[in-house]
Protein backbone atom coordinates (compact mmCIF):
# COMPACT_ATOMS: atom_id res chain seq x y z
CA UNK A 1 0.00 0.00 0.00
CA UNK A 2 1.30 3.39 -1.22
CA UNK A 3 0.98 6.09 1.41
CA UNK A 4 0.57 9.66 0.04
CA UNK A 5 1.71 12.95 1.72
CA UNK A 6 -1.77 14.46 3.69
CA UNK A 7 -0.64 17.84 3.90
CA UNK A 8 -4.04 18.38 6.31
CA UNK A 9 -2.59 16.10 8.71
CA UNK A 10 0.70 17.98 8.90
CA UNK A 11 -0.94 20.96 9.64
CA UNK A 12 -2.72 19.59 12.54
CA UNK A 13 0.38 18.31 14.32
CA UNK A 14 2.03 21.73 14.14
CA UNK A 15 -0.80 23.04 15.63
CA UNK A 16 -2.02 20.94 18.65
CA UNK A 17 1.05 21.68 20.73
CA UNK A 18 0.28 25.13 20.18
CA UNK A 19 -3.21 24.80 21.13
CA UNK A 20 -2.42 22.81 24.37
CA UNK A 21 -0.03 25.56 25.36
CA UNK A 22 -2.48 28.42 24.80
CA UNK A 23 -5.58 26.05 26.93
CA UNK A 24 -2.59 25.15 29.69
CA UNK A 25 -1.33 27.23 32.83
CA UNK A 26 0.32 30.00 30.84
CA UNK A 27 -2.23 32.54 31.01
CA UNK A 28 -3.06 32.28 34.69
CA UNK A 29 -2.09 35.64 36.47
CA UNK A 30 0.77 35.87 38.97
CA UNK A 31 0.20 37.61 42.50
CA UNK A 32 1.61 40.85 41.52
CA UNK A 33 -1.05 41.24 38.93
CA UNK A 34 -3.94 39.54 41.28
CA UNK A 35 -3.16 42.00 43.90
CA UNK A 36 -3.61 44.88 41.49
CA UNK A 37 -6.46 43.58 39.80
CA UNK A 38 -8.42 42.50 42.56
CA UNK A 39 -7.37 44.43 45.67
CA UNK A 40 -9.71 47.59 46.36
CA UNK A 41 -12.09 46.75 43.98
CA UNK A 42 -15.82 44.32 44.05
CA UNK A 43 -15.60 41.07 42.31
CA UNK A 44 -19.35 39.93 41.58
CA UNK A 45 -19.78 36.07 40.86
CA UNK A 46 -23.03 34.30 39.77
CA UNK A 47 -24.32 31.51 42.03
CA UNK A 48 -26.48 28.95 42.36
CA UNK A 49 -28.72 31.33 45.14
CA UNK A 50 -28.15 34.61 43.65
CA UNK A 51 -25.61 37.33 42.61
CA UNK A 52 -22.81 37.56 45.27
CA UNK A 53 -20.77 40.48 45.67
CA UNK A 54 -17.17 40.85 47.30
CA UNK A 55 -15.38 44.08 48.04
CA UNK A 56 -11.22 42.96 48.71
CA UNK A 57 -9.47 44.83 51.70
CA UNK A 58 -5.78 45.08 51.68
CA UNK A 59 -4.52 42.81 54.01
CA UNK A 60 -6.47 39.02 53.75
CA UNK A 61 -9.97 40.40 54.09
CA UNK A 62 -13.01 40.36 52.18
CA UNK A 63 -17.02 42.11 52.88
CA UNK A 64 -18.83 40.28 50.78
CA UNK A 65 -22.89 40.35 50.27
CA UNK A 66 -23.97 36.67 49.49
CA UNK A 67 -27.82 36.18 48.02
CA UNK A 68 -29.17 33.98 51.04
CA UNK A 69 -26.71 34.85 54.16
CA UNK A 70 -26.35 38.94 53.81
CA UNK A 71 -23.45 41.03 54.57
CA UNK A 72 -20.59 38.15 55.60
CA UNK A 73 -16.79 38.96 56.31
CA UNK A 74 -14.24 36.90 54.76
CA UNK A 75 -10.28 36.16 54.05
CA UNK A 76 -8.75 35.73 51.58
CA UNK A 77 -4.66 34.59 50.59
CA UNK A 78 -2.76 35.17 47.94
CA UNK A 79 0.27 32.56 47.52
CA UNK A 80 3.43 33.93 45.68
CA UNK A 81 2.85 31.09 42.65
CA UNK A 82 -0.58 32.81 42.28
CA UNK A 83 -3.36 31.09 43.49
CA UNK A 84 -5.89 32.51 45.49
CA UNK A 85 -7.82 30.98 48.31
CA UNK A 86 -10.56 32.55 49.51
CA UNK A 87 -12.52 31.81 52.62
CA UNK A 88 -16.47 32.11 53.76
CA UNK A 89 -18.03 31.64 56.66
CA UNK A 90 -22.00 30.72 55.88
CA UNK A 91 -24.82 29.39 58.27
CA UNK A 92 -24.41 25.53 56.80
CA UNK A 93 -20.66 26.02 57.53
CA UNK A 94 -17.15 27.59 56.45
CA UNK A 95 -15.97 27.13 53.03
CA UNK A 96 -12.88 27.79 51.35
CA UNK A 97 -11.72 27.55 47.63
CA UNK A 98 -8.10 27.65 45.89
CA UNK A 99 -7.78 28.13 42.33
CA UNK A 100 -5.40 30.08 39.97
CA UNK A 101 -7.14 33.18 38.33
CA UNK A 102 -7.16 33.25 34.19
CA UNK A 103 -7.77 36.37 32.36
CA UNK A 104 -11.20 36.36 29.91
CA UNK A 105 -11.58 39.41 29.00
CA UNK A 106 -13.61 42.23 29.61
CA UNK A 107 -12.80 42.33 33.24
CA UNK A 108 -13.95 38.77 33.47
CA UNK A 109 -12.30 35.86 34.90
CA UNK A 110 -12.18 32.19 35.36
CA UNK A 111 -11.62 30.98 39.01
CA UNK A 112 -12.41 27.90 40.97
CA UNK A 113 -15.06 26.92 38.08
CA UNK A 114 -16.85 30.30 38.05
CA UNK A 115 -16.53 33.20 35.87
CA UNK A 116 -15.72 36.57 37.86
CA UNK A 117 -16.31 40.05 37.10
CA UNK A 118 -14.42 42.84 38.83
CA UNK A 119 -15.97 46.51 39.26
CA UNK A 120 -13.93 49.12 40.20
CA UNK A 121 -14.57 50.26 43.82
CA UNK A 122 -16.89 49.79 46.12
CA UNK A 123 -20.25 50.26 44.42
CA UNK A 124 -22.00 48.14 47.32
CA UNK A 125 -20.80 50.08 50.18
CA UNK A 126 -19.11 47.05 51.97
CA UNK A 127 -15.71 48.35 52.06
CA UNK A 128 -16.61 49.63 55.63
Amino acid sequence: MKRYYDPTRLNFLILLPLVAMALGDGDAMNAEDLRKEFVGNTVVAQLPEGTAYAFVKPGGVTRGLHPTEGRINGRYEISDDGVICVTWPLSSGEIKNCDKTVPKGDQKYSWAGKTLEVVPGDPKGLGG
